[in-house]
């Protein structure tokens, strides 16, 4: 039987890395143009409904976990919330 706090653990690791995961393929897309290449820009056009997706999940996912967490600060789960703020503000602030 695993240990509960391992999981929670496991949780906010997971979730913290499709945050950074998401904040990456984001910025890529917006910095650079995917369309130079056609192999680059048919793997953008394969990710990009999957990492809406995920932009949408994870945050509600971490609020969630970190909700159960009893709103810890030193919580994974607040750091994933903290990237996808990050991401949000970056995608409508930089063009």
């Amino acid at each position: 039987m695993e240990d509960p706090i391992l999981k929670k653990l496991k949780n906010g690791k997971i979730l913290s890395l499709l945050s950074m995961l998401v904040f990456a393929f984001w910025t890529i897309a917006k910095r650079t143009n995917v369309y130079k290449f056609n192999f680059i820009g048919a793997i953008f056009e394969m990710l990009w409904l999957p990492m809406l997706v995920l932009c949408i999940i994870t945050p509600l996912l971490a609020i969630y976990f970190w909700r159960k967490e009893k709103f810890i600060l030193k919580s994974f789960n607040l750091f994933a919330v903290v990237v996808f703020l990050i991401t949000l503000l970056s995608l409508f602030m930089y063009k």
